[in-house]
C-alpha cells in the first residue's frame, strides 16, 4: 500500500472523531444553555423584585425630583419619595431610551422612545404608596440589564 491510502483512511477518521466531538460539545452547549435558560425564567419574578437591591434608596423630601437617563443606566437606581411627589424622568445621554412599568398593572406611566429623545424629559406625579419597578426596554428587560430602577412611594 501506498503512504496516500494510509493516511486517507486515518484522515477520515480523525475527521470524523472531531465532527463527533464538536457535535456532542455544541449539544452539551445547548443543553446547558437550555437549563440555564430555564433558571434564569424561573428567577425572573426574584430578580425583578430584587431590583429594590441595587443600590440604596436615594431619599427625597422635596415636592419634585429628577430620574437621570444616562445612556446605559437610571440615575438614581432606587429612589425613596413621597405619595405626591412629581418624579421627571430625563433623557441626558446620548441614545434613545424610554420608561417601561415592569408591572404594566402597577402605574400607568410610559414614556416610549420616540419621545424620550436626548434632552427630553417627562413628569409624573406618584400619588398611591406602593413599589414602583421600571426599566428601558431598548437597554434592559425587567429583570436584567443596568437600565432598570425602582421608586418606592411612601405615605
Amino acid at each position: 500500500m501506498s503512504d496516500h491510502e494510509l493516511t486517507q483512511p486515518f484522515r477520515r477518521t480523525v475527521a470524523k472523531a472531531l465532527f463527533t466531538g464538536l457535535a456532542i460539545a455544541g449539544a452539551v452547549g445547548v443543553l446547558g444553555g437550555c437549563s440555564s435558560s430555564r433558571a434564569a425564567s424561573s428567577d425572573a419574578t426574584t430578580e425583578t423584585a430584587s431590583v429594590e437591591t441595587l443600590a440604596p434608596p436615594t431619599r427625597v423630601t422635596a415636592a419634585s425630583t429628577t430620574v437621570e437617563a444616562i445612556d446605559n443606566d437610571f440615575t438614581p437606581k432606587h429612589l425613596e419619595i413621597k405619595a405626591g411627589t412629581k418624579v421627571t424622568f430625563a433623557n441626558t445621554g446620548h441614545n434613545l431610551h424610554d420608561v417601561t412599568a415592569a408591572d404594566p398593572s402597577s402605574f400607568d406611566f410610559s414614556v416610549s422612545s420616540d419621545h424620550f429623545a436626548p434632552g427630553s424629559s417627562k413628569s409624573v406625579t406618584f400619588t398611591k404608596p406602593g413599589t414602583y419597578v421600571y426599566y428601558c426596554s431598548l437597554h434592559a428587560t425587567a429583570s436584567v440589564g443596568s437600565m432598570r430602577g425602582v421608586i418606592t412611594v411612601t405615605r
